[in-house]
Order: C-alpha cells, then sequence, then structure tokens
C-alpha cells in the first residue's frame, strides 16, 4: 500500500503481463477463440491443398483385352455400371476372362484402386494356384456418407487363360 504522496511501486514485466492478462475476465474467452481461429483456418488452408477428387465408381476399371465380359445374370456388357447399386440393388458383379497372367491383372487393379478411384490401401492377397483377391474400401458421399466396397478375384484357368469376377457393392 502506498499514499496518495508516494509514487505507487513499479511492476515488472512478469507482473504487468499477468495484470493485463491472466487477472482480466476477457483473457480465457478472447484466447480460447484466437485459437479456435487459427487452428480451424489452418485446417481449412490444408485442406483445401490437399484435397484430391476420385473420380465416382460410375464404372468399374475394365482390364484391357478383356473378352466375355458378363454381369451377374450372365448377359454380355460393355461397361462395368455401378449407377445402379444406389437404386435399391445392393451389389453388382460382373465377370471377364483374358489372356494377361494372374500377376499383370493383379497388379493393374491394386493400381487403379489405389491411385485413380482412392481406396484405402486395397489389400492383395494371394490365393490358390497363382490366384489373387484383392479388396479396396472407400468412404464416398452420395446421398449420405457410404462405404463403398469392391472385391476382385482373379483365377488361372490354364497357362493362357485369366478368369476375373469383381463386385461392387455398399455398405
Amino acid at each position: 500500500m502506498y499514499l496518495s504522496n508516494q509514487r505507487p511501486p513499479r511492476l515488472t514485466i512478469r507482473e504487468k503481463v499477468a495484470e493485463l492478462t491472466y487477472n482480466t475476465r476477457w483473457f480465457a474467452p478472447l484466447f480460447f477463440a484466437l485459437c479456435f481461429a487459427l487452428s480451424g483456418g489452418i485446417g481449412l488452408i490444408w485442406g483445401l491443398i490437399v484435397n484430391t477428387a476420385h473420380p465416382p465408381m460410375g464404372d468399374l476399371p475394365l482390364y484391357p483385352g478383356a473378352q466375355a465380359v458378363l454381369d451377374e445374370r450372365g448377359n454380355t456388357v460393355t461397361r462395368l455400371d455401378t449407377s445402379t447399386v444406389n437404386a435399391g440393388r445392393p451389389a453388382v458383379s460382373y465377370s471377364f476372362e483374358t489372356s494377361a497372367s494372374p500377376d499383370t491383372v493383379a497388379a493393374f487393379y491394386e493400381d487403379a484402386l489405389k491411385h485413380t478411384y482412392g481406396f484405402i490401401n486395397p489389400s492383395v492377397e494371394a490365393s490358390g494356384d497363382r490366384g489373387y483377391t484383392i479388396r479396396g474400401l472407400r468412404m464416398a458421399l452420395r446421398d449420405r456418407w457410404v462405404l463403398e466396397a469392391v472385391n476382385v478375384t482373379i483365377t488361372p484357368v490354364n497357362s493362357s487363360l485369366t478368369r476375373v469376377a469383381l463386385s461392387f457393392d455398399i455398405r
């Protein structure tokens, strides 16, 4: 305490900062609002920079040179259409044959699902005699957020023929 004719004691810098910040009512709300604004702005900018749009699954990738492409009903088709899945069908499936080796077909579908369509780490599992099963999952926004799943089963028929079965569904 000091008398009116005396000078007030000098405050240290630490005491001045404490007096201006911690001891006032507006410090906490302002501090949290500032932190929220900075983090939200940075997150928005980062999201715009790294956002990579993946194509919708209108068509599954068809292996080049595929022969005898059939849908689940046994009808011959020219493209692997998935647009009907949302229209009351739980899944679609296709099958075809190719003269390519199972290794080449597996590499094609792993690359297409990962890099072109944005599936999360498609798993490639060896199955049977030189066969493969590839599974991919991704989140997609249709009329709501859904989980899209693709399964590719690759089976060698003989040394010059490989059978491929693809299925696509929404969960």
